[in-house]
């Protein structure tokens, strides 16, 4: 069975090829880089190479170069398979290494598999060997090299500033969307909190009058109930206006302080204490917390969720267990 060596240090090239060449009943051998391949290629020689250019540890270029210099390889066909080196000075270079074929990634499975059948049968002369790689002095190969390499630099450098534009493109396109959301969003945060903000100000106010003037007649749970209100009010103000900041925050930003998560826990085990009551539940919450930087409404409300959720969502008969702790 006739044995083709891929050098590729792509998993994925590596494969394709392997399945390509396998299928079509060659033995193939693989290799991730030039240096293993030339040490693959010593211990056993093949009947060909194809292999990639852009590799680590050692390059196709390279790589080439050591394998027409071998006395037991230089007779194999060399085939560069590359999608970087793309370029006529790329393959005037690699073909003046002494390279049987330059093919440009992706080929046509059934073209690639012909020409590979051709550089079989056709094979090395020896007047393409001495012609190739042992013609080119050192000096002259570095600078050829090093010409390949600055043009291939020079080919990323123009890749990578056409790609930046299109980024920036992109960004400044999103920006522009994200402003103008903003702007619905503050539009909209506006509007409901002034088309909000009249009947709750006449649910405090009503509230306010009932607890002065018919507080002396209301039983206790009356009263507690009606104070309930009252607060429930104050705080539901507090997150509109807090809305109308968060909706602004781009320009203002967030009101960011030390908040002292002990008077947080009491607000909230006051709101939640008749839910706690129906539900049978125990809370426990530590008689002193630490004081953490944040935001106070964003916090507030981060933590009503929470222990809101774990009152609500309890396995059926069985009655929660919160406990609040911290450690720093």
């Amino acid at each position: 069975m006739t044995k083709i060596l891929v050098v590729d240090d792509s998993e994925h090239n590596l494969y394709l090829l392997e399945t390509l060449l396998g299928g079509s009943g060659y033995q193939v051998v693989t290799a991730f880089d030039g240096e293993q391949a030339l040490a693959a290629a010593q211990d056993e020689v093949p009947a060909a190479i194809i292999s990639d250019i852009l590799m680590p540890v050692m390059d196709g270029f390279t790589l080439c170069r050591h394998w027409k210099s071998d006395e037991r390889l230089r007779k194999v066909p060399f085939v560069f398979y590359t999608a970087t080196y793309t370029d006529s000075h790329d393959e005037d270079f690699a073909l003046g290494l002494g390279a049987e074929r330059f093919v440009r990634k992706p080929a046509e499975p059934d073209a690639f598999l012909a020409m590979l059948r051709e550089v079989l049968e056709q094979g090395v002369t020896e007047n393409l060997v001495s012609s190739s790689a042992e013609s080119v002095d050192e000096e002259v190969h570095l600078r050829e090299y090093n010409q390949v390499l600055l043009r291939k630099l020079e080919r990323k450098m123009e890749e990578l500033e056409e790609a930046n534009q299109l980024l920036e493109q992109r960004v400044n396109a999103r920006t522009a969307e994200l402003e103008e959301r903003n702007q619905t969003l503050e539009a909209f945060a506006y509007s409901m909190a002034h088309d909000l903000g009249a009947p709750l100000r006449g649910i405090r106010g009503f509230a306010g009058i009932l607890r002065s003037d018919e507080g002396e007649a209301l039983s206790d749970i009356g009263r507690q109930n009606l104070d309930v209100i009252i607060a429930s009010s104050d705080r539901l103000d507090q997150m509109m206006r807090d809305l109308l900041r968060y909706a602004t925050m781009g320009s203002s930003g967030l009101g960011m302080g030390p908040v002292p998560l002990t008077n947080v826990m009491q607000r909230i085990r006051s709101d939640i204490a008749d839910r706690q009551q129906a539900t049978n539940a125990t809370l426990i919450v530590p008689d002193a917390l630490p004081t953490v930087y944040g935001e106070r409404t964003l916090l507030n409300q981060v933590f009503a969720n929470l222990i809101s959720n774990a009152l609500t969502y309890c396995a059926p008969g069985q009655s929660p267990h919160v406990e609040v702790s911290c450690q720093t």
